[in-house]
């Protein structure tokens, strides 16, 4: 069965950010509102997945951290203390 998962991205609050205009011209809430009617309509399992430390969790182990910064970037493996 196919599946659509999209991320619970807070339109609103974005758009209070200095990205408010690419925010508010590419209309997120509608494009989201949109996909999900389609995905419905034609049977297709929807869901909304929340994005909280999705750029922080090892995809490996599901261990939140790791390196931090510009360095960090560098590293594709790492361990926790």
């Amino acid at each position: 069965m196919a599946r659509v998962i999209v991320g619970d991205v807070n339109a609103a609050g974005l758009a209070k950010t200095r990205m408010a205009k690419s925010v508010l011209d590419a209309g997120w809430s509608m494009f989201r509102e949109q996909l999900r009617y389609k995905a419905l309509r034609h049977g297709v399992a929807f869901e909304f997945v929340s994005e909280k430390w999705t750029t922080q969790t090892c995809s490996d182990c599901a261990s939140i951290g790791g390196p931090k910064g510009i360095a960090g970037l560098g590293m594709r493996h790492w361990t926790l203390f």
